[in-house]
This record gives structure tokens, sequence and C-alpha cells, in this order.
């Protein structure tokens, strides 16, 4: 399960808010991915994110995991003159 946590920061009850909706998964023993949404205060359209700790690991596995395939990739257009 996931929980988008949207808020902004000018909010003033948000880290209390945080801090309950994480209580309140915890008494009742649910596992859920919270995304934390911050809204921008000037444009609403905006949000910006945050990784959570699990997320952290896992881009950087990925970027880990993925290096024989990008070296095969690299090694296949290295011959191609690319114009930018």
């Amino acid at each position: 399960m996931r929980i988008d946590f949207l808020f902004w920061r000018e909010c003033p009850s948000h880290p209390e808010a945080r801090a309950l909706l994480r209580e309140v998964l915890e008494e009742r023993g649910v596992e859920a991915e919270v995304v934390e949404r911050e809204r921008s205060s000037d444009d609403g359209r905006i949000a910006l994110l945050r990784l959570t700790p699990e997320g952290e690991q896992r881009l950087a596995k990925s970027f880990t995991s993925n290096a024989a395939e990008r070296n095969a990739l690299r090694q296949a257009f290295a011959h191609l003159d690319i114009v930018a």
C-alpha cells in the first residue's frame, strides 16, 4: 500500500499530521510506503518529492545493478558519430 502525504511548508500543522499518520499506521500494524509530496507555495501545480530511505537504496542499486547493460550499450554505440 502507498499513501501520498501532501503538504506545504507554511502549513503549521503538517509536522503534527505526518507524525499522527505514522503513529496510526504503526498502531494498526499497517505496512505502507508513505510518499511525501510538498506542494509549492508559489505554484500549486508543483510538488516536490522526497525519496524514503528504501527509495534511496533502490535508486542506488539501480545504478550499480545495470552497469553491465550500460557498458554494453556504450560499446555498441561507440563507433557512431553522434552530433548534439
